[in-house]
């Protein structure tokens, strides 16, 4: 056989095995996720744009990021929605990083921007907020103060 038909049966074949190929799927049953969702408050007023983390022992999470009134719906990961049952710790933050944002590195010779935190280490790094997530309870409100 020649050279070039070798080539071309070699390009066939790793073109179908290419097109064949699916991204695994991944079976959240076994996490037993259930919905969470709420509004976040400072001083009366909706918190828009802040992190929102139900944090296990373990430290794994769901996250959300509030929008303009407030409200939040947490995510398991980038795909599925919900958290796992169990107590958490609640943390938010107005400039706390989630995702792909948190890995971005400032252009070489860029300083990072510091973004202000309008919430108190109360609710954030020293969180005193905590939520028992159960399937019967998917509504999870927080009246924050910044005093």
């Amino acid at each position: 056989m020649s050279k070039s038909f070798m080539k071309f049966a070699a390009l066939l074949v790793v073109s179908t095995v290419a097109g064949c190929y699916k991204a695994p799927h991944m079976d959240y049953s076994a996490a037993k996720l259930v919905p969470a969702y709420g509004v976040v408050t400072l001083d009366q007023q909706p918190l828009s744009g802040a992190t929102v983390v139900f944090e296990t022992p373990d430290k794994q999470f769901s996250f959300a990021t509030t929008d303009a009134e407030g409200r939040y719906a947490l995510q398991f990961d980038s795909v599925q929605p919900g958290v796992t049952p169990g107590q958490k710790v609640v943390r938010i933050s107005t400039s706390a990083v989630i995702g792909e944002e948190a890995e971005a590195t400032p252009e070489e010779g860029a300083a990072p921007a510091a973004a202000a935190e309008r919430v108190p280490p109360r609710y954030n790094r020293d969180s005193e907020l905590t939520a028992n997530v159960t399937p019967e309870q998917t509504e999870y409100n927080f009246d924050l103060t910044s005093n």
